[in-house]
């Protein structure tokens, strides 16, 4: 497995995702695309203060829309998946 470095503000942009919405760690982890013990360990650094030096607010807006995106692209990939093995499904209904 690759080791991947991810940006601080990439990071602190998770763990808000994590603080702010209702959904679980583990589909939260999915959407951005990290291991689920990835975000749990930057949620830990987080509460222990190791990302107070936070980047400029460019590099984190950026990186929040990054965030968001991966998110996105996730979610219509997987509807695409989805969709296929519907198709298949039907198609060999009707025959």
């Amino acid at each position: 497995m690759k080791n991947k470095n991810y940006t601080t503000g990439f990071k602190v942009k998770a763990v808000e995702m994590l603080k702010e919405s209702s959904k679980s760690h583990e589909q939260i982890a999915k959407e951005l695309g990290i291991g689920d013990s990835t975000l749990s360990k930057w949620h830990r650094q987080y509460k222990d203060g190791a990302f107070q030096s936070e980047p400029s607010k460019v590099q984190s807006s950026s990186d929040k829309e990054i965030a968001r995106l991966t998110a996105e692209l996730r979610r219509k990939t997987m509807e695409v998946e989805i969709l296929k093995k519907a198709t298949a499904f039907f198609a060999k209904e009707s025959s």
